[in-house]
């Protein structure tokens, strides 16, 4: 049913919670995993009326650098039990790229962690899986909650 599975991560463990249920449905629908970072352009501080700083230049390589190893390791672990993953650094806004990818690579389902651990952390989440919930209108959406005492 699922043949295609994208799992944006950004390299933290939080994000990792979801790699048992993504080799559950690897396993259940023999899929191919694509594994995605997306390094931003810009961050975007709602609580600072709204403003939007740009991240340098020197930073961003940083980060892709750092992601494109942590990717490449990832579909290692993946590869090395036979499974088709392959691994992606895109730079570009969050939720759009994720779609982008969607759409590029005919994605089936989305996997997702969300956390929950302030006020804050909990509105950017819910910002993010509803645009992607709103956006991603080809195939289901997989959001594995995380619960941790704050």
């Amino acid at each position: 049913m699922w043949k295609t599975i994208l799992v944006p991560l950004d390299g933290s463990s939080s994000a990792e919670v979801v790699l048992p249920y993504v080799e559950k449905l690897v396993s259940q629908h023999e899929s191919r995993i694509i594994f995605l970072s997306v390094i931003e352009p810009a961050v975007f501080y709602p609580f600072l009326l709204g403003s939007t700083f740009s991240i340098p230049l020197e930073e961003r390589i940083r980060q892709e650098e750092k992601a494109q190893v942590y990717l490449s390791e990832l579909q290692g672990r993946f590869c090395a039990r036979g499974i088709d993953a392959r691994s992606y650094v895109a730079h570009g806004r969050l939720v759009e790229t994720i779609i982008d990818f969607a759409n590029l690579y005919d994605v089936d389902i989305i996997v997702l962690a969300i956390e929950k651990r302030s006020r804050f952390t909990n509105y950017f989440s819910s910002n993010v899986q509803n645009n992607i919930i709103k956006k991603f209108n080809q195939g289901a959406l997989l959001l594995v909650h995380i619960c941790r005492d704050v």
